[in-house]
């Protein structure tokens, strides 16, 4: 992820090396965001499918409900 060579202010450089080196450690950085930029939309787009593949049932009585409701309404029904 990150470049194996640190450099730190007691290492006496070219300034033509540490551009060379900061330059690698965008490349880097960029090419490690798209990976996680393509992660997150395959994710998004794999959940909208299953969502609309099995839509779940609500309970007849609410119009609105969510799930998170009729898991309550369960409950607090069968105590």
């Amino acid at each position: 992820m990150f470049p194996h060579n640190v450099i730190t202010e007691d290492t006496s450089t070219s300034p033509l090396v540490l551009l060379a080196t900061m330059e690698a450690a965008h490349r880097q950085a960029h090419q490690d965001l798209e990976l996680v930029h393509r992660q997150i939309a395959s994710r998004a787009e794999r959940l909208t499918i299953t969502r609309k593949a099995k839509p779940w049932s609500r309970c007849s009585d609410w119009s609105n409900g969510t799930r998170s409701d009729e898991r309550m309404f369960t409950i607090t029904s069968i105590a």
